[in-house]
């Protein structure tokens, strides 16, 4: 999927949907939001490429 860029508060924002993990051969993806001062020196991820940083992930498992 390509990135999506928006406009917010005068800054670009980054959404990007990233596969964290494949059990039983099925994806678990998470949206990640990235704004532009995170990326350094102009580089810019590609589709596909392997990128690597922390976030803080909070929620709950439900299962059905």
């Amino acid at each position: 999927m390509t990135p999506a860029i928006y406009r917010l508060f005068g800054d670009d924002v980054w959404h990007v949907d990233v596969v964290v993990a494949r059990p039983e051969d099925r994806e678990f993806m998470l949206p990640i939001y990235v704004t532009e001062q995170a990326f350094q020196d102009g580089w810019r991820p590609t589709l596909g490429e392997y990128v690597n940083g922390l976030a803080w992930v909070q929620g709950w498992m439900v299962t059905g």
